[in-house]
């Protein structure tokens, strides 16, 4: 909740702590929705990075501190990944 409320009073919101669940809820669920719609795609440094340690034969991980981390790796290999040759990596 509290990156709900930070964002509210940085937009200038009046009353943030009062409207950060309804903000934070709403903002849910429009990233529910992008998600479910694969309009969420890997940053292309990410990309180039994973190539790199993959070149140089080192093993690789993913952490994410987001909730929504595992809603999205749920949808399968990234799409960005399809078209850089990451195709076998599951991201």
């Amino acid at each position: 909740m509290e990156g709900a409320r930070a964002t509210l009073e940085r937009l200038g919101g009046v009353g943030a702590a009062a409207l950060a669940a309804d903000f934070a809820q709403k903002k849910q669920a429009v990233i529910d929705r992008l998600i479910s719609e694969d309009r969420f795609q890997a940053f292309p440094d990410a990309i180039r990075l994973a190539l790199a340690l993959r070149k140089a034969d080192l093993r690789t991980a993913l952490a994410s501190s987001s909730k929504n981390a595992d809603a999205m790796l749920a949808r399968g290999p990234c799409p960005t990944a399809a078209r850089c040759g990451l195709c076998s990596m599951r991201m």
